[in-house]
């Protein structure tokens, strides 16, 4: 071998050795600051695990809240019935209902919003009910769900008396438990839903307005009748199309009505001066929630989602619980005798003075 060669290959050993010796000191080097330092690192990895939980809670907490946004079951025209009458309407039945059954089902009275009206009986069971539907198809309900025979038409008197006439033929024409009917809508039906509490309070066992209009001036004076159905109200805090003040404004008229004091909501999703009566421990997320001293009025306001919460609010399971565990009272057996006799000696009394007039 060449000079050279011996020189190079001296060189090269020489190299690895400086390298091997390197390598041994920088692993002696991490042994002394593993000695030296385990308290730190055991630290670092404690606060890691706990950042990690910390993430796993919250992933958590984001999927469960999101789950609305895939229905169990999509609300299907087809397995909807034709029940016009004055105004378009749908009626979904049971696949339990028997006729010649002497059991009773609840209703859900559904008013849709501005942009599903037009007269066409299919626009109103569209993708915004898709989460009350699959709920009333687990609960064995029936859901009855009109239309506003124009685009872009409001749910005004005319229109929920016309609604309300529907909903009496179908309690004639099925076995409906005439003391567990609901009414719920969203956005403009939402408005339906105080005009309809208002108009007949002895209607409804409870309400679920969501992202409400405030009821029409002509319906102001019946927000006392609209006290005595138990109501949930909601809205969010960041609605662009229907403000938050709608709903805000027509709950304090109510509990005006009540005798109780007005709520003194935020002004803002930061300002942390409100109401103490406001709960934020019932969402996870800190959204707002109010039950009033007799329990008949609840409002919730999401601190986020805009106008389209529907879909988040028909998969509550806490708003289903509390909606079908309210029932309109019945008459005690002997309130409904005395009656009867009455109506009896009334008529018996008119078919008498009938004889004494003919005679």
């Amino acid at each position: 071998m060449c000079r050279d060669g011996l020189d190079a290959q001296a060189s090269s050993c020489s190299k690895c050795v400086t390298v091997k010796s390197s390598v041994r000191l920088s692993l002696l080097s991490g042994l002394v600051l593993t000695n030296t330092d385990m308290d730190t690192r055991m630290r670092l990895q404690v606060g890691f695990k706990k950042r990690l939980a910390k993430c796993i809670i919250v992933m958590s907490i984001v999927i469960v809240s999101m789950a609305w946004l895939k229905p169990a079951v999509a609300a299907d025209v087809n397995e909807f019935i034709d029940v016009s009458a004055d105004i378009p309407g749908r009626l979904y039945v049971p696949d339990t209902y028997a006729s010649e059954s002497d059991q009773e089902f609840p209703l859900i009275l559904f008013l849709h919003g501005l942009g599903e009206g037009g007269g066409n009986n299919v626009d109103q069971v569209n993708g915004n009910i898709n989460n009350l539907f699959a709920e009333a198809k687990r609960r064995e309900v029936f859901l009855f769900a009109p239309q506003v025979p124009i685009n872009n038409g409001f749910w005004n008197g005319s229109r929920i008396t016309s609604a309300l006439s529907m909903l009496t033929q179908i309690e004639m024409d099925y076995q409906i438990d005439k003391t567990r009917i609901y009414v719920t809508g969203l956005s403009a039906g939402g408005q339906g839903v105080w005009h309809a509490s208002g108009m007949a309070p002895d209607r409804f066992a409870a309400a679920v307005p969501i992202a409400a209009l405030r009821p029409n001036t002509g319906f102001v004076p019946s927000v006392t009748p609209l006290t005595t159905t138990p109501t949930w109200a909601y809205h969010a805090q960041n609605d662009p199309t229907v403000g938050k003040g709608e709903t805000r404004l027509t709950v304090n008229a109510m509990l005006d009505v009540l005798g109780q004091t007005s709520i003194n909501y935020p002004t803002s999703v930061t300002d942390t001066t409100f109401d103490a009566r406001l709960n934020t421990d019932y969402y996870d997320d800190g959204s707002l929630y109010f039950e009033d001293a007799t329990g008949i009025l609840r409002h919730s306001e999401f601190s986020s989602g805009g106008h389209g919460i529907w879909g988040r609010v028909y998969a509550e399971a806490p708003m289903y619980e509390w909606m079908f565990s309210q029932s309109l009272s019945v008459p005690e057996p002997g309130a409904v005798s005395m009656m009867l006799v009455g109506m009896a000696l009334a008529f018996s009394r008119s078919r008498v003075l009938h004889r004494r007039i003919q005679h």
